[in-house]
């Protein structure tokens, strides 16, 4: 009886005032199977046939809408500051949303399976230098141009590769001891891992290392140039 009457009260607010009652998606569906296919004129009492009329397009607003496609607009208070400064601090909000979708999804800052306070901020400070590192790699491989494109997945034209993709490329950088005090490198051929490396000026041949030269590959990482 309480649908019955809901119901009942929806059609007589619309009947009343048409024009000035909204009707929403699910509202229409359940009314839409009663309605007549005639429209009358309120003003001259004249009948048409719905599927005898037409709409017309105002095609000056759709050129209008056209021109500005592709656009979009900041609203600020800060009348004193230069566009493009504008611009970067708009994007400085996408990053520290990115920053904490980044904490909590890939680095599993939450949740915390830890109690004392003492771990809970030990947790927390390895996330945070977790994602310093990641921001350092974005950065620089950013800068050094070596990035795909934008339109590739999981690729931003701000921050380049993303972290998902960071992640899975250095946890493939690998090394293995072989026999005599030898090690090789492994994946190297990886194209994120590659890019990661060329950014920071690391070059890995194909070869055998000696443990004095891993030690000299390693003091050739210049994080900050």
């Amino acid at each position: 009886m309480a649908e019955k009457k809901s119901f009942f009260g929806f059609l007589s607010k619309l009947i009343e005032s048409p024009a000035n009652f909204r009707v929403s998606a699910s509202q229409f569906s359940s009314v839409r199977h009663f309605l007549r296919r005639e429209i009358i004129n309120e003003k001259t009492g004249e009948v048409f046939n719905s599927s005898d009329l037409r709409v017309l397009l105002d095609m000056d607003k759709i050129d209008q809408y056209m021109a500005t496609m592709g656009f979009y607009q900041i609203v600020t208070s800060e009348l004193t500051m230069h566009p493009l400064e504008v611009i970067d601090k708009y994007h400085g909000l996408s990053r520290i949303e990115d920053q904490f979708r980044v904490m909590k999804g890939d680095l599993q800052t939450r949740p915390i399976f830890v109690r004392t306070p003492e771990h809970i901020k030990a947790h927390l400070l390895i996330c945070t230098i977790a994602l310093i590192i990641l921001r350092i790699i974005q950065s620089r491989t950013v800068e050094s141009g070596l990035v795909p494109s934008p339109s590739e997945k999981n690729v931003s034209w701000t921050s380049g590769l993303s972290a998902e993709r960071i992640q899975k490329a250095l946890l493939k950088w690998q090394v293995e001891e072989m026999p005599g005090d030898y090690f090789r490198f492994l994946s190297t051929d990886d194209p994120d891992l590659k890019i990661i490396l060329q950014a920071f000026g690391l070059s890995i041949p194909y070869k055998l290392f000696r443990r004095s030269e891993l030690r000299q590959l390693k003091t050739q990482v210049k994080v900050f140039m």
